[in-house]
């Protein structure tokens, strides 16, 4: 009884095993375009980053406290609405 079982799940797996390693290998091909698109991503990001910091030394520095205390109280978003005279990240009317 086991052993046919034992048989059923080799042959099994000799059949499952090409599929295995065709996957495996698209697995590596996609794991280096990821590589790839990261690598371009963190390029950007420094430049994006330098360009900030050349615009951050050019603003007041109380602009930049409330422009920084905008973006912490609305999750990251440094653009709010302004309704009824009064800002809607931090309330400063």
């Amino acid at each position: 009884m086991f052993e046919g079982k034992a048989m059923l799940a080799k042959e099994d797996a000799e059949k499952l095993l090409p599929e295995l390693e065709t996957l495996q290998a698209e697995l590596a091909n996609r794991k280096k375009e990821l590589s790839a698109v990261n690598k371009e991503h963190e390029d950007e990001e420094l430049k994006l980053q330098h360009q900030r910091e050349k615009i951050v030394n050019k603003i007041s520095k109380a602009d930049y406290q409330m422009y920084s205390r905008i973006r912490g109280a609305e999750d990251g978003r440094a653009i709010v609405a302004v309704q009824r005279n009064s800002c809607g990240g931090c309330s400063t009317v």
